[in-house]
């Protein structure tokens, strides 16, 4: 069975919320943490996870931006009933995600300042994270 769940940027500024997405038409969206908190999210930030890491074990979530493995960079979508990526305006890879080997998620569509996104169990060392999800050296 695939893991479903979703992330968000916190409408408090206070970074990434990961978990469950609830909507509601009057409110906007909301992300359930795993203490059963829910938190108000930014609508346009809400991507949903994949179902694949990065070839050093990172969650990809639509939105962000990823590597591969010779250099090109593509962002991750959903579209026609599958997550594929887009370069320069066009979808590749035909609806299919190339193998998560070949990917490292670099940052996010959200964050276009940050050099790079953070997330649980963020795996870069010698940095950290700031409050809004930025890796910072």
């Amino acid at each position: 069975m695939r893991t479903i769940k979703f992330r968000g940027l916190r409408k408090d500024g206070n970074g990434w919320v990961y978990g469950d997405l609830l909507t509601n038409e009057i409110c906007g969206p909301f992300i359930v943490d795993k203490e059963g908190t829910y938190i108000k999210v930014l609508p346009a930030t809400v991507g949903q996870y994949i179902g694949l890491n990065d070839r050093m074990g990172k969650e990809v979530h639509e939105g962000d931006v990823v590597e591969m493995g010779y250099g090109d960079t593509f962002n991750v979508i959903y579209e026609k009933g599958a997550f594929t990526g887009t370069m320069d305006g066009w979808t590749i890879f035909g609806g299919i995600m190339p193998p998560s080997k070949n990917i490292a998620v670099i940052g996010n569509i959200h964050q276009p300042s940050c050099n790079s996104s953070c997330g649980p169990g963020d795996y870069r060392k010698g940095g950290k994270c700031d409050r809004m999800g930025c890796f910072k050296v």
